[in-house]
């Protein structure tokens, strides 16, 4: 894959360099940054559709469709870096114009780590609430079988 250095890149995994070197990459090695920036940061394809505006069907046959535009994956490459902690921007890839810190790298993964955490933390919340659905029908469900077993015993 072209960008798979930008996938180790210490900055935010290539925030700086995405933009401009996406412009001329074909729709299908995008596609691929995409997928396994997505899978490395663990952010859903709900979580994406969200924050890029794009509709999650779009997002979920990305990988079967040849036909993808460039002012399709902007967004999507846009939503990505803000999610995994980065802010979106252009110019030329800064880890190969300087080094950083350790110090720097320790807080780039921690903000990555808080991200992918959030992430995790959100989908239990939804999980959670959907349990607390269920339940909550399985008590009107009970409270019903009670009333018609009262009905029946008159």
């Amino acid at each position: 894959m072209q960008f798979e250095k930008c996938l180790s890149c210490p900055l935010i995994k290539g925030q700086q360099c995405a933009g401009p070197n996406f412009m001329t990459a074909s729709t299908k090695e995008i596609v691929e940054w995409i997928i396994a920036y997505q899978k490395l940061n663990g952010i859903t394809n709900a979580r994406l559709a969200e924050n890029s505006g794009i509709p999650k069907g779009t997002i979920d046959g990305l990988k079967s469709r040849a036909d993808v535009r460039h002012d399709t994956l902007y967004p999507i490459i846009k939503a990505l870096i803000e999610l995994s902690g980065g802010v979106w921007g252009g110019g030329a890839c800064p880890a190969a114009v300087s080094g950083t810190s350790d110090l720097q790298q320790e807080n780039l993964r921690l903000t990555q780590e808080i991200n992918r955490t959030k992430e995790e933390l959100t989908q239990r919340s939804h999980v959670i609430k959907e349990r607390t659905k269920a339940i909550y029908a399985l008590f009107g469900l009970c409270a019903g079988l009670v009333v018609l077993l009262l009905i029946l015993s008159l």
